[in-house]
């Protein structure tokens, strides 16, 4: 599967499709399903699997790994731990109580916003810790409502976060998703943290670091 993913990338991107869309744009849903990265990623893996259980499970475990992962752009300045409890806790609904959706509190499905020191962040550092917190939010409400669509805004604000922010590269960002992410959500397993910091171009946040020791 990871060369399958491999090469979707390396199509779209020689079609000039982005990981990013313009959400209010007419017909979204379609043109985000058929012309941008994530969107080729999901539908892949919607034709690919035997029954639709497995693909909802296998697209539920990505876009958790994914949204969980870009969170160290989140605690780069964010404290509140509540998307990493929030991804943390996708994961284990995912492998242990899927398909039960009353397990999804609903408080999972809004976006936590970015604040430092009890102010909200408006300055620059809002897009990228915005855009973490959305993509675990985005990855809960695909968990609850099995809409695809929050599945592509979750691997596509998972990649924003990273392509905006300070910390790392999107680029080992993307080759993690493929190598460690694809590999691990099809073989509907856990991922332990040495999985899910490796091929880290960048230092794990202190408080990100302590929160997953706890997990």
């Amino acid at each position: 599967m990871t060369q399958h993913i491999t090469e979707i990338i390396k199509q779209a991107e020689l079609e000039k499709l982005n990981w990013d869309f313009y959400e209010d744009a007419e017909d979204v849903e379609e043109y985000a399903r058929k012309k941008t990265i994530p969107g080729r990623i999901v539908s892949f893996i919607f034709d690919e699997a035997k029954e639709i259980s497995d693909a909802e499970k296998i697209i539920g475990l990505l876009t958790t790994f994914a949204s969980r992962r870009c969170l160290v752009c989140w605690f780069l300045y964010c404290k509140n731990e509540f998307p990493l409890f929030v991804a943390n806790s996708l994961e284990k609904y995912w492998l242990e109580f899927g398909p039960n959706r009353q397990i999804i509190d609903d408080s999972w499905l809004e976006i936590t916003e970015p604040t430092e020191n009890g102010s909200p962040i408006y300055d620059c550092r809002r897009q990228d810790t915005h855009s973490a917190s959305s993509a675990v939010a985005h990855a809960a409400r695909y968990a609850k409502k099995r809409s695809p669509h929050d599945a592509v805004i979750s691997l596509s604000h998972a990649f924003i976060a990273f392509d905006i922010s300070p910390i790392g590269s999107y680029v080992n960002y993307i080759d993690w998703l493929v190598n460690v992410a694809v590999p691990s959500a099809f073989d509907l397993e856990y991922m332990p943290p040495e999985k899910m910091f490796v091929m880290a171009d960048f230092e794990i946040p202190s408080i990100m670091k302590n929160v997953v020791s706890r997990k």
